[in-house]
């Protein structure tokens, strides 16, 4: 019994030995990836149907370019993803002729191709050439943006000459130049005082750009000597308004002296979503042009949606003409008509009851005032000869008429007549119209008595007291010749 058992052991490890044994053709492959010409990781392999001779090709190739990589490593990541065998065995070549010691794991979680290895290895080296701590995320978001990755480390190279860290921040193309400036502004602002742990510009979730905001605002504040805290600035940042443009108002407010306009007012103009500088702009635009407007109205317009801001502070500062319409027609004592031309030159107010237009009640008035005074002359050589004193009598009664509506709108500075229409004599006119009409006032009488006659006359025939004869030769008592001229003829 115990002989049949050595001999079965015997048969059982000479087929195990004859089944392990790597092919001669083999050998040198095998070899590399540390197979001995027996060998139960062979026979291991051969169980499990895997081709092996294609495996041992791809390691010789990864081996006789020098690089450490075991194949078991290979084997395994064959097994999980075949179909992407070949370009991780040319993507871990590559590496390593770029010095690089990549793993198939490298491989996955970079999600590396043959597109993107390329950028990937010049990423990785020059991070290890520049001594830079990159997280494996930021070496992906570098690989997959369309960054200049050249330009990328000669500025994480002056970020980390003044010890400032880069590489906690996300970067896109328009980040990578406001580092650069926000690298350029910080050596300026280092001379101020400015630390770069300031928690503000510590904040890894504000973008540079607006970090450069914010340094820019702080060198502001060092230079000016503007009275703002910390706290406000970051009140003010986080809020959503541009702390540089709030800084710089605040500034300008300060220097100028523009009354009514205090920080807590910038403030606030700001939150409502205003423009503070256009209202800085335009006061002193106004006070350039010797004309008051109140800050607080400024204020106001600027906020209101319906307007256009620019056209109207224009007209509130720089005087501007209105043609009065309709124009009126007036008949002199001479008889001739004139109808005058008249301008009014006005500034536009600024307040809340400025929306409203009130046009129509100006003209209105200035055309009341110029008849009443026109009808106080005899003939139209006389209205030609006071034509000034007459528009500065309408003038003088419009402005001292306070309560009426158009002073809301408008600062009346000047009324003229630009022209004049003498038309022709309209006394002549209307008693030539008031003769016809008298005329044919006459012809309606006379066409009515002749019917009243001719019924007369047929009722005296019918009742006989009057002869046919005498009827036809009464009958043409009145003269017809013109009765077509008549008025009203068909009454006949």
């Amino acid at each position: 019994m115990d002989f049949i058992i050595i001999i079965l052991f015997i048969i059982l490890i000479s087929a195990l030995m004859i089944t392990a044994y790597v092919p001669y053709e083999l050998h040198s492959l095998a070899k590399k990836a540390g197979f001995s010409k027996f060998s139960l990781r062979f026979l291991i392999l051969k169980l499990q149907k895997i081709p092996i001779k294609y495996l041992f090709e791809q390691y010789e190739k990864i081996v006789d370019n020098k690089i450490d990589i075991e194949f078991d490593e290979l084997k395994k990541y064959w097994g999980s993803n075949p179909e992407n065998f070949e370009t991780t065995v040319k993507l871990i070549i590559n590496g390593g002729k770029s010095n690089l010691k990549i793993t198939t794991e490298d491989i996955e979680n970079f999600n590396l191709s043959e597109n993107n290895s390329e950028r990937f290895f010049s990423v990785l080296k020059k991070t290890n050439n520049e001594n830079l701590n990159l997280s494996q995320e930021k070496i992906l978001e570098l690989v997959n943006s369309d960054m200049d990755i050249e330009k990328y480390f000669e500025i994480a190279g002056q970020a980390k000459e003044i010890q400032l860290d880069i590489s906690r921040n996300r970067l896109d193309q328009n980040d990578l130049q406001e580092t650069e400036l926000f690298i350029k502004n910080f050596i300026k602002a280092e001379k101020t005082g400015i630390s770069k742990e300031h928690k503000l510009l510590n904040d890894s979730k504000i973008s540079w750009k607006e970090k450069n905001q914010l340094l820019n605002s702080l060198i502001l504040i060092k230079q000016k000597d503007i009275d703002i805290s910390d706290d406000e600035l970051s009140e003010v940042y986080k809020s959503g308004i541009n702390s540089y443009e709030y800084i710089k108002s605040v500034d300008t407010v300060q220097r100028n002296n523009i009354p009514d306009l205090d920080k807590t007012k910038i403030t606030n103009h700001y939150f409502k979503g205003g423009d503070v500088f256009r209202v800085i702009n335009a006061f002193e635009f106004a006070k350039a042009n010797n004309t008051q407007i109140s800050v607080n109205d400024l204020l106001e317009l600027d906020l209101n949606r319906d307007i256009n801001f620019d056209i109207t502070i224009d007209q509130a500062v720089i005087p501007f003409d209105l043609t009065v319409n309709p124009p009126i027609d007036i008949v002199l004592k001479d008889g001739l008509q004139i109808s005058p031309n008249i301008s009014v030159s006005v500034k536009k107010k600024i307040n809340i009851n400025s929306l409203i237009s009130y046009e129509k009640n100006l003209f209105y008035k200035i055309n009341e005032k110029f008849s009443d005074e026109l009808l106080k002359f005899k003939s139209h050589t006389e209205v030609l000869k006071n034509l000034k004193s007459i528009s500065e009598n309408v003038l003088n009664d419009l402005k001292t008429e306070k309560t009426e509506s158009y002073h809301n709108t408008f600062e009346i500075l000047k009324i003229k007549v630009t022209d004049i229409e003498i038309k022709a004599d309209k006394l002549a006119e209307i008693k030539d119209i008031q003769a016809k009409e008298k005329e044919a006032e006459a012809k309606l009488k006379l066409l009515k008595s002749k019917k009243k006659f001719n019924e007369d006359m047929a009722k005296a025939l019918k009742k006989g007291k009057i002869s046919f004869k005498d009827y036809q030769k009464e009958k043409y008592i009145f003269n017809t010749e013109d009765e077509n001229d008549l008025p009203y003829h068909n009454l006949k």
